[in-house]
């Protein structure tokens, strides 16, 4: 039997967020976006959050607006706003997915994980919000989730015997298993004063604080010097706000992942 529904567990360090499963371990995490969006985020210092109902792939909202009131005892508020990091380090699909705007570079955002709960949780706890973070599961096939809602199905009863948050947040984790190598990550914040009237929520981050790094594709030196640019901007931003001492410094990385090739010749 496949493991499909975690557990919730509280992270001591922050008092606002909640892990869903075993707690992620990981220093880094990535995220990708293309060149105009990675100089919004570090002009305005923000992270964007966004409800389900907004994704490409509806498998993922699939439960966000079920009618689950036949196996709820005691009905709550299931309105979120999430947004995903990856663990992957080089992830070709983002990469791709990021770069097929024409003349948009893709542009990778290496993250300490610490400094990223650390921000969303005072995010959360100025807005009396709960944040809970999760691995994707991508246990269950295109028809598995299709047929979970029904009693017949294999994971019915994990789910809803005996229906409550853990169990809808486990749902709001599910991703086909055709996507298993993307290797995300799930934050999701819900409660509290968060305005659910918006698509996309917008939460203030020192980025310059959360970064390690950032990578940026290596065709068009302009568009390295544009990202640096907001870098810089961002690194002042910082030092102001925070009154630091030092000025944060974030490398740039010129990234490559398809290398030239020379002609071959196959041997006999």
């Amino acid at each position: 039997m496949k493991e499909v529904v975690r557990e919730l567990e509280n992270i001591k360090k922050h008092s606002n967020l909640i892990s869903i499963g075993k707690r992620v371990s990981k220093v880094y995490v990535y995220k990708y976006m293309t060149l105009k969006t990675a100089v919004t985020c570090l002009n305005n210092n923000t992270f964007m959050f966004s409800l389900p109902p907004t994704w490409k792939d509806p498998y993922e909202s699939r439960f966000y607006n079920a009618d689950y009131h036949k196996v709820e005892k005691h009905p709550f508020d299931k309105r979120l706003f999430a947004c995903c990091v990856t663990e992957n380090k080089l992830s070709e699909s983002a990469w791709r997915m990021y770069t097929d705007e024409p003349n948009e570079p893709c542009v990778k955002f290496c993250i300490c994980i610490g400094q990223l709960r650390r921000y969303l949780n005072i995010y959360a706890k100025l807005h009396g919000a709960t944040l809970y973070e999760g691995r994707i599961n991508y246990s269950l096939n295109d028809s598995e989730i299709d047929g979970l809602h029904l009693r017949l199905s294999a994971h019915y009863h994990s789910f809803f015997d005996n229906f409550g948050l853990p169990e809808y947040l486990n749902l709001m984790l599910l991703k086909r298993h055709l996507f298993y190598y993307e290797g995300e990550i799930r934050y999701m914040l819900m409660g509290g004063s968060l305005d659910f009237l918006k698509e996309h929520l917008f939460i203030e981050i020192p980025w310059s604080m959360c970064l390690s790094k950032l990578s940026i594709d290596a065709q068009n030196p302009a568009d390295e010097e544009v990202l640096r640019e907001a870098l810089e901007k961002n690194s002042e931003y910082c030092m102001h706000k925070y009154s630091l001492q030092y000025k944060p410094y974030v490398p740039i990385e010129l990234e490559n992942i398809y290398k030239p090739f020379k002609p071959i010749t196959i041997e006999k």
